[in-house]
């Protein structure tokens, strides 16, 4: 008879397993969060603070509008994706939920963002135009894998609807 392993406990809350899905999480979290923070202080905040910026929303009301809806989408990146981060980490049962709804509305924000590209004048409709496609694609990637997987998957159920149980 082997008793091997028979002072364990027979579910542990950290599996090796569980704390691979906790990296893979907040790695996709973190190339999101990245990318937000990277595209706003990078370009779009010396962008409007910028005479080119007034000039362009003075004769093209619709770039203004597609420039602040760009701000109000980074923002709403930086705060939220960290915030998603924690409850990953502290394993809360709200997570899946809100992953869920982080990749539902990255996809229409993307393709949004995508369409008011084509508001700019030529060369900068160009150049972000095809850093926005790039983006769409990811964000339709991230959907597709992650949705079906924090709804379906019995190890998702078991790290954060099982944790909240016992609290």
């Amino acid at each position: 008879m082997n008793d091997f392993g028979a002072n364990e406990p027979k579910n542990k809350p950290d599996t090796p397993r569980g704390n691979g899905l906790l990296y893979a999480v907040a790695f996709t979290l973190l190339a999101m969060f990245s990318r937000a923070f990277i595209a706003l202080v990078d370009s779009l905040l010396p962008f409007l603070f910028s005479d080119e910026f007034l000039a362009l929303a003075s004769k093209n009301i619709m770039w203004s509008v597609t420039a602040l809806f760009d701000l109000a989408r980074y923002l709403f990146y930086i705060v939220f994706i960290p915030y998603l981060g924690v409850l990953a980490l502290k394993k809360r049962s709200g997570f899946p939920k809100l992953a869920v709804v982080l990749f539902a509305a990255h996809v229409p924000i993307s393709l949004l963002a995508y369409a008011g590209a084509f508001a700019a004048p030529g060369k900068i409709a160009a150049d972000s135009a095809q850093s926005l496609l790039f983006g769409f694609i990811c964000s339709v990637v991230f959907a597709l894998l992650w949705i079906p997987y924090l709804n379906k998957s019995k190890l998702v159920r078991h790290i954060f609807r099982r944790q909240a149980a016992n609290r």
